[in-house]
């Protein structure tokens, strides 16, 4: 009797966008993450475009009321154009400093490609003092994917350490830790405080996707009859609202029908859980490798 295997593995991705030239208008929004003109809530402007280090400068003020927002230095050019690099600055609508994150750029000569990693990233009270840093280092896995760990730390205005929170290889769901204003570990904070990265998530987690996979794949009849077997590694986009996207094959299973079949069943899912990023949705990219595999 022929029995279908289903393997899944879920990781997200980054998108690059477009070269950077002096004089360019960028806009985004709140997250950073690039829009049309008429959706846009910060406009950026490209101020300079330093070729030497392969960079450009870029403020960006709200569309709202034109105050500069921030200040960042991105790649200015080739295949990584447009990822920030360097020391990124933040500010309140009152001018001061709210936040800043640091990046540093891995070359990978394996795929020709500029990967961005998070070194830091550091939120400010208004005084001056460190609220809140996080590190950050994104890793290539075994199918040329990249995945992200990090560890979290939130102080109070004193100094002391409020809350801890941590992923890694191991554990990938966060470890999260509460102490109060004496340094006393708690099981309850005082004021809720949002993860820092929540994934998306299929209905039901990760079991219900299996089984909605298991019970929506049609094996393709000229796959079987030939003894065609594969793993389908299949793309897709979360939106913020939990719709499927841009569902796309990025390593085939060795045969057309088991591809069109990854794609087809993927794009019938049922709407997800958004991911977050500090509590706001995000757009997040994710692959589903299906392996087709007869017994």
């Amino acid at each position: 009797m022929k029995k279908l295997l289903i393997a899944l593995l879920l990781m997200p991705m980054i998108v690059m966008a477009a070269e950077l030239t002096e004089g360019d208008t960028l806009y985004v929004n709140r997250n950073w993450e690039k829009r049309s003109p008429a959706d846009a809530e910060y406009i950026g402007i490209v101020k300079r475009v330093d070729r030497e280090s392969n960079s450009a400068l870029v403020h960006y003020f709200s569309r709202e009321n034109d105050r500069l927002k921030s200040i960042q230095h991105c790649v200015a050019e080739g295949k990584g154009a447009g990822l920030r690099k360097g020391k990124q600055i933040f500010f309140h609508d009152d001018g001061k400093v709210e936040y800043m994150e640091i990046y540093t750029l891995v070359h990978d000569e394996r795929r020709d490609t500029m990967r961005n990693r998070l070194a830091s990233e550091i939120y400010l009270y208004t005084d001056g003092k460190t609220k809140e840093e996080v590190n950050l280092t994104y890793t290539i896995n075994k199918y040329g994917m990249e995945t992200s760990f990090y560890t979290r730390k939130r102080y109070y205005p004193s100094g002391q350490l409020q809350y801890e929170e941590s992923t890694s290889e191991k554990e990938t769901e966060p470890q999260i830790r509460y102490y109060n204003e004496k340094g006393k570990k708690v099981r309850r904070p005082k004021q809720k405080i949002e993860p820092y990265m929540q994934m998306p998530a299929f209905p039901g987690g990760q079991e219900a996707l299996f089984m909605f996979l298991s019970k929506n794949v049609k094996y393709p009849v000229y796959a079987q009859e030939k003894g065609i077997q594969g793993r389908v590694i299949v793309q897709f986009v979360v939106a913020i609202n939990g719709a499927i996207e841009n569902v796309k094959v990025v390593r085939s299973g060795g045969d057309p029908s088991l591809d069109k079949e990854a794609i087809r069943v993927v794009s019938i899912m049922p709407k997800w859980h958004p991911g977050k990023r500090r509590g706001i949705p995000v757009r997040v990219k994710y692959t589903v490798p299906v392996n087709f595999r007869l017994e």
